[in-house]
């Protein structure tokens, strides 16, 4: 928190808030949204390092399709780093697995639904976000689902989702059987809460 609060940025504004507990991600992102004052709203996770032209990227994104569309979501690719060993588990769930992250289907240019709305690396119109009266809903108590309600929600009222692979972001979260077997079981349980809403 020191280093946060003593961070001086040239090129932009800046402010953070500390939690009295930690709430998740989803309730992070819904304080992020309510600091927000851009046009667009970035989204990316705490184990994620951005590329160099990550940010570019996107607005570049948003500029082909033109930005005046407050319907369309940017989608970039979340890949695992370079200098972290990638086991058969990490290959297989963000290859054709799928179980993590479908880019292994996914070519760039596509247009993708609900299901791809990945907070690791995606960017939106904060001006769509603010016309829905819940953002990132608590009753998702783990990393998993939250963003897919959110997504499912914002598609139902016009959102679209473009997939770029030239916004990279490097997802230092190395995974075992045991670990990601573990990590699947929390998100089964929102998968029924997901179901439960919908």
């Amino acid at each position: 928190a020191r280093l946060l609060a003593s961070w001086r940025p040239r090129a932009c504004e800046y402010s953070f808030r500390i939690s009295e507990q930690n709430a998740g991600p989803g309730a992070a992102r819904n304080t992020g949204v309510k600091l927000a004052a851009g046009k667009l709203v970035m989204f990316t996770g705490d184990d994620i390092l951005p590329d160099r032209t990550f940010l570019a990227a996107h607005l570049a994104a948003h500029a082909n399709q033109g930005q005046r569309d407050g319907r369309l979501a940017v989608l970039g690719k979340t890949v695992w780093p370079a200098d972290v060993p990638v086991t058969t588990v990490m290959r297989h769930i963000d290859g054709p697995g799928g179980e993590q992250f479908s880019y292994h289907f996914m070519k760039h240019g596509d247009f993708v639904d609900f299901r791809h709305f990945y907070t690791s690396n995606i960017s939106l119109p904060l001006e769509l976000l603010q016309q829905e009266e819940t953002l990132f809903d608590k009753r998702f108590t783990h990393a998993a689902f939250e963003d897919i309600d959110l997504g499912l929600r914002l598609e139902r009222r016009g959102m679209r989702i473009l997939y770029t692979s030239h916004a990279l972001g490097y997802h230092y979260h190395p995974y075992t059987v045991h670990g990601f077997a573990e990590r699947q079981f929390k998100a089964c349980q929102m998968a029924c809460v997901m179901a439960a809403k919908h």
